[in-house]
């Protein structure tokens, strides 16, 4: 469901989770190795690269925001709508209004 644009990653993250804490060290580990000056080559394309990278990492990350969102809708229109057919007199109106005051809060939060 939100994890589908994840992919392999998510399954990667689930198979080889201890990557996750020892990459940090061993990537430390490697850098040491390097001398100091390695990257003297590259003092033009890394501010480039660093920046596309950033700015595709944002874009990413507010995919998944708006898949979260989306979906989180969708199960509160969805819980509205049963409750309409539950009961001839419920007109769901309580699922609207949590839905209008937490997306106001969540505004808030983000201001």
């Amino acid at each position: 469901m939100i994890c589908a644009g994840v992919g392999q990653g998510a399954t990667a993250l689930h198979r080889y989770w201890i990557a996750k804490f020892f990459g940090p060290f061993l990537l430390t580990c490697i850098f040491l190795i390097f001398p100091n000056n390695w990257v003297e080559g590259f003092p033009f394309f890394l501010p480039f690269v660093a920046v596309v990278v950033a700015a595709l990492f944002l874009l990413l990350q507010m995919m998944l925001l708006l898949d979260i969102g989306y979906s989180w809708n969708d199960i509160w229109i969805e819980n509205a709508l049963e409750d309409q057919r539950n009961d001839v007199e419920a007109t769901g109106r309580s699922w609207f209004i949590a839905l209008i005051v937490s997306g106001a809060i969540f505004v808030l939060l983000g201001l």
